[in-house]
């Protein structure tokens, strides 16, 4: 995907295996509907330098993933979203499972409703890696209706008041926190 190029559409082309690899420069925000890989050769979506993040520019969401399976996101920076920078939602139970978040860097999220680095909405088995959430109003983590939750080596960040570094709510389960490093002023820790 080149910068500033729309790129929803992939998601009806993408097959299990595939990489949605972003190049250098400014991406625009997408919305991701039906991405689905399996567990044995999910469907990638990373920055082109692996030693860079991908950018992309603020809008409502910087990714939304919605009823995707088996989808990794790697080395993706999203910057000044409104509502969240990255949505793993599922419209029904089991919609949304086998989403993977490694490597990745969401600042500043304020403006509407959630206001959450990342926010999950009915989604199982999502796992969050070596990733790093700062200065997000709302909370640095959201995580609603969903079970099968893992954030490993995981750092949420605030320099000015937030609400909550993570919120759960409604019936959420078989959550696993493995070092995570929460710093700053927020009303709620967890």
């Amino acid at each position: 995907v080149k910068a500033g190029d729309s790129w929803d559409a992939l998601a009806s082309q993408a097959k299990p295996g595939d990489e949605i690899v972003l190049l250098e420069g400014l991406h625009r925000s997408a919305t991701l509907e039906g991405l689905r890989g399996t567990a044995a050769r999910p469907i990638v979506i990373r920055s082109a330098d692996r030693a860079k993040l991908a950018e992309i520019a603020p809008d409502r969401e910087g990714l939304k993933l919605v009823d995707c399976s088996h989808v990794r996101i790697e080395r993706v920076l999203v910057r000044n979203a409104r509502r969240a920078g990255i949505v793993i939602e599922a419209s029904a139970p089991g919609r949304s499972s086998g989403i993977e978040v490694t490597d990745t860097l969401v600042v500043s999220v304020e403006g509407l409703v959630e206001q959450a680095g990342l926010l999950v909405l009915r989604a199982d088995d999502v796992t969050v890696r070596r990733s790093r959430f700062e200065n997000c109003r709302g909370s640095s983590l959201r995580i609603e209706d969903s079970s099968r939750l893992r954030a490993e080596r995981v750092q949420i960040r605030n320099t000015a008041n937030g609400d909550d570094a993570l919120l759960l709510l409604g019936n959420c389960d078989e959550l696993a926190f493995d070092d995570l490093w929460i710093a700053g002023p927020f009303s709620t820790a967890l």
